[in-house]
């Protein structure tokens, strides 16, 4: 196993993501590359914060496409997160076939997977939709019982409520609108848009001051 690195220290695989440079032939002798690159969402959506959660996501996954396509001996699969951003706020059970959702977030994962399979390949490509990661553990098990109980749908405050109990801890307060709004835009099918050029395309970024509805 080889991580992807941004130094020339020799202590890894060197890629510059802000200008896709990835070397094919470093590829060609894995079986799997898995990219989990991306700016943290979790900040204020200001306008320089979500192009950066935007093209962080986007160059990686199409530097790494780009590598994988000219390498002389791919490897077989190229595992590229994404998120269930990708189907907005949806109220539904959704799965693989859903369509995907409005939003930043949605136009995001949309940009994101679009770019992990931007030139074609014989490489098997798996667009990692995931949710919440919350621990950091040395084993992951679950029991029979669990699994079942995770097919349930479940609201995020029956979640909450659960976590909280299991951990023994206070749920905290609900979030305060006002401080919803500040924060980050929730509903963001609801925000005027606008673009910002990136080299390959355009990259449509929210206005999160405006009309924002919780």
């Amino acid at each position: 196993m080889e991580r992807l690195s941004r130094s020339r220290d020799g202590k890894g695989i060197y890629w510059d993501i802000e200008n896709e440079y990835l070397d094919p032939n470093a590829l060609s002798s894995f079986d799997a590359v898995i990219s989990l690159a991306g700016q943290n969402i979790f900040t204020r959506w200001t306008s320089a914060n979500m192009l950066e959660i935007t093209s962080s996501r986007v160059k990686s996954a199409r530097t790494i496409n780009k590598a994988i396509a000219a390498a002389p001996n791919p490897p077989k699969v190229f595992l590229c997160a994404s998120a269930v951003g990708y189907y907005g706020l949806n109220p539904n059970y959704t799965d693989e076939n859903s369509p995907g959702g409005e939003g930043f977030l949605a136009e995001v994962c949309r940009q994101w997977e679009k770019a992990s399979n931007l030139l074609p390949t014989s490489t098997r490509v798996v667009n990692m939709r995931f949710g919440l990661i919350i621990f950091r553990s040395i084993v992951s098990w679950t029991t029979p019982a669990d699994f079942l109980q995770s097919l349930q749908k479940r609201s995020i405050g029956t979640f909450a409520r659960f976590l909280a109990t299991a951990l023994s801890f206070f749920r905290g307060l609900p979030l305060p609108i006002c401080a919803a709004r500040w924060n980050l835009p929730l509903r963001t099918g609801r925000l005027k848009a606008r673009s910002i050029s990136l080299p390959h395309g355009r990259a449509p970024i929210w206005n999160w001051r405006a009309q924002a509805r919780i």
